[in-house]
């Protein structure tokens, strides 16, 4: 397998820095042959090793150069490339990339050291990649893992050692009979080791452990104490494996290579599985995993996050388990691995955390941080209050409402009638045009424009989308109105809800909390994804997202107790998830308008199909409209009810009627009340992520319903099992279902008569303020 450099190296400092790099990396790799382009003016005979870099790697440096090619002809170059079979660009140019894409039938690494947050990794990646050994290392490993467990048994407890600062208060705490598993460089204690005695020792990052600089040489000493005075075993990812063997080659049989796979949901037993879930930090990716293998109860210390607001680096470190006399040549060495944006990567691993230990209790396992942290989802463990969070007021955004079109006004009331339970501190933030008197609290007129128009615009879907002049107007007035408002907010807790919400309308959010600070007052989002499930054009078969979703939801996520961000329906939820993986939650979807008093059916011997939804194509207007003129043709023994067909004169059919075109709430009701069964044929994809209060009206008045398949209201269909999802192919696909049903009446009326009230247990109103504003912890 041969690997070239390229470009040519120009100057000895360019070829040092780079050359050494590669004898750390590649000289266990036997399967590679290396090459590097050099100057003809560069004078390999002055070659010597950076100051900053480990000086062990001289002791490899000698096999290395002999196996080495380097080449000095440039008219040989291109030729050199066209026979290469990985290229390692250690130049990060436009000239470069440039060039390099002519070779697109080539694996190139991209190993920039200034520019190149992955430069470390990428070296011990090509190794993995180029591997024909793979499989073996593999079995190697998990036959040394299966003879681990048998050694160490099942535990009642574990624990896991991170690096935090409260990891030093270990002296506290009682380790025996426990599992103990430490990370990183906490094993750097000697006080700390000999009190804990760790068992499994793990650590897995490309440059801090695994590099070519002093502060990884310092640690890599430290293992190997506790490898000579100890029977600790070290748990790495399986893609350092051959680094580390050749290294400790003395140790092999205690060295465990675990493969990982992105595609794979989180795996709490290694015994069963022996493969993790990929995520970028120590306690998700190996900790955690080895963890639950050994026991149902998880302590931890020394995962203390941070303030979400201090941004400058990942966290604090306990200063007796860091080596903080190299830290400044580790960033001298890769420099462009801190080039990071470290609330990004905060964010990630405090939602990654939170699913994880969210499946981890619901498989029966208690984890428990001793010691308090930044960090949400371990916080929660220490400070238990199942109570949740109070606030002081609540803000309502609904930009939608003109009039009383729609269900915005009185499905916002019915919202504000029953927060009132809670607070009667509570505005609304209307548009300008809205009457701000139809609102049952008080309401202001602040947005120019709709939510849809800054969420389901084309522009909107773009990585620029905030450039917009739309949206900046948008994110202006709610932090004018926030900004006007500020004396009288200060000092309070703000709870601001968003139903027709949107990764656009969360990201003015995201904004608007961080300005919420410097205004003296704390804000808590809650908002549910909305607008990601309309979809009107059926060619589109899936919700659409900006580029960004990810790193906006999941600065959301990661601050579950100052944020409630909920995908409107559960199928957007596993969308999401497969998309993009971030994991929410959907919210509760109420009746849309109030609930009148039980009304009787009046006397009707015929069997009444309803079809109440209006006739349009996303909501099966063709369906609709075929079904009835095949009725008409062919008699049969069913009364229609539905919206005015053009063209058709209902007054000539005894068996067809129309609803009237400004149908009022009580005789909607009576509608539902007289009929037998309700045919809601919206369809998908408009309807796949989308919901409906038709069908919870349906299940209000006890009807059975038809539907068609793979929409929401399919799936409600098939949990309450109170009715029928069709593929609608014809005609007879209708005929066929509500035949089915008229025949087995007594079992689907049944089931509609007790589905309200499954329904209702986790959609009622009181049920969507519980869950959506009190930010409860888990």
């Amino acid at each position: 397998m041969k690997v070239v450099f390229y470009p040519e190296f120009e100057t000895l400092e360019q070829f040092n820095d780079i050359y050494y790099r590669a004898v750390w990396h590649f000289t266990h790799a036997i399967e590679l042959n290396v090459e590097f382009m050099i100057n003809p003016v560069v004078d390999l005979a002055k070659r010597h090793i950076p100051k900053s870099f480990d000086s062990n790697i001289l002791k490899q440096e000698e096999s290395f150069f002999k196996k080495a090619t380097f080449n000095n002809e440039p008219n040989k170059f291109l030729k050199s490339l066209e026979d290469s079979d990985v290229i390692m660009k250690w130049q990060e140019t436009e000239e470069v990339n440039s060039f390099l894409s002519k070779f697109k039938n080539k694996r190139v690494y991209r190993v920039d050291p200034g520019r190149v947050r992955q430069e470390g990794s990428f070296y011990i990646q090509c190794v993995f990649d180029t591997s024909t050994k793979l499989t073996i290392q593999s079995k190697e490993s998990q036959a040394k893992f299966s003879n681990l467990c048998d050694k160490l048994g099942k535990y009642e407890s574990s624990w896991i050692l991170a690096t935090g600062p409260s990891v030093e208060e270990y002296s506290k705490h009682s380790f025996e009979d426990s599992l103990v598993i430490a990370c990183n460089s906490t094993v750097l204690d000697d006080d700390l080791f000999k009190k804990t005695s760790p068992k499994i020792l793990v650590f897995a990052d490309p440059i801090f452990h695994f590099g070519a600089s002093r502060y990884a040489a310092e640690f890599r000493k430290i293992v190997l104490k506790r490898l000579e005075t100890s029977d600790i075993s070290i748990v790495i990812p399986l893609k350092y494996y051959s680094l580390l063997t050749s290294i400790f080659s003395k140790y092999t049989d205690r060295i465990i290579g675990l493969e990982f796979d992105n595609k794979i949901d989180f795996n709490l037993d290694l015994k069963s599985t022996f493969k993790v879930k990929t995520t970028s930090n120590i306690l998700t990716l190996l900790l955690f995993p080895l963890a639950t293998t050994f026991s149902k109860k998880v302590n931890v210390l020394g995962c203390d996050g941070r303030p979400f607001e201090n941004d400058d680096y990942f966290w604090g470190h306990g200063k007796s388990v860091q080596i903080n006399s190299e830290m400044d040549n580790i960033q001298e060495v890769h420099p462009g691995f801190f080039k990071i944006d470290y609330n990004e990567y905060y964010f990630e691993h405090c939602h990654i955390l939170d699913v994880m230990i969210d499946k981890a209790v619901a498989s029966g396992i208690k984890v428990r941080h001793l010691a308090p942290s930044h960090i949400p989802a371990l916080r929660d463990t220490y400070e238990i209050n199942s109570k949740g969070y109070t606030f002081d007021a609540a803000i309502i955004l609904e930009p939608d409402g003109i009039g009383l079109n729609g269900h915005y006004v009185p499905w916002h009331n019915q919202l504000i009638n029953e927060l009132k339970q809670v607070t009667s501190n509570i505005t609304v933030l209307c548009n300008k045009k809205q009457d701000v008197s139809l609102y049952t609290a008080e309401a202001v007129n602040t947005f120019t424009s709709h939510s849809w128009a800054i969420s389901r615009s084309d522009w909107a879907k773009k990585k620029n989308f905030e450039e917009h002049a739309s949206y900046q107007k948008f994110a202006t007035e709610l932090e004018l109105y926030l900004a006007d408002n500020k004396e009288r907010l200060q000092g309070k807790v703000i709870s601001i809800f968003c139903y027709y919400g949107s990764i656009q309308i969360l990201n003015i959010l995201n904004s608007i909390k961080r300005r919420a600070r410097d205004f003296g007052f704390d804000l808590k989002v809650a908002i549910c994804l909305f607008h990601e499930s309309v979809i009107l054009d059926d060619k589109q078969l899936a919700p659409v997202l900006p580029p960004q979703s990810r790193t906006i939801l999941l600065e959301a996520q990661a601050q579950r107790d100052s944020y409630n961000v909920r995908a409107v329906t559960e199928r957007l939820s596993h969308f999401l998830y497969d998309k993009i993986e971030v994991s929410t939650q959907h919210m509760a979807n109420p009746l849309p308008a109030p609930a009148n008093s039980h009304i009787e059916r009046e006397t009707n011997a015929e069997f009444t199909v309803l079809f109440p939804c209006a006739l349009r194509p996303e909501k099966g207007s063709a369906i609709t409209q075929s079904f009835i003129a095949h009725t008409l043709l062919n008699p049969s023994q069913l009364k229609i009810v539905s919206r005015k067909l053009e063209h058709v004169d209902a007054s000539k059919y005894e068996s067809l009627s129309f609803i009237p075109e400004n149908v009022t709430d009580d005789e909607y009701r009576m509608l539902l009340a007289n009929s037998d069964l309700i045919v809601i044929p919206y369809l998908a994809p408009q309807f796949a992520y989308r919901t409906s209060g038709i069908i919870v009206d349906a299940m209000l008045a006890g009807k059975p319903v038809v539907t068609i398949q793979d929409t929401w209201l399919s799936d409600i269909v098939k949990k309450h099992k109170f009715g029928l999802s069709i593929k609608y192919l014809s005609p007879f696909s209708m005929v066929s279902a509500i035949n089915t049903i008229k025949n087995n009446y007594d079992f689907f009326a049944s089931n509609a008569k007790s589905a309200f009230m499954d329904y209702n247990e986790s959609n009622s109103w009181a049920y969507l303020i519980r869950s959506m504003f009190f930010f409860s912890k888990k």
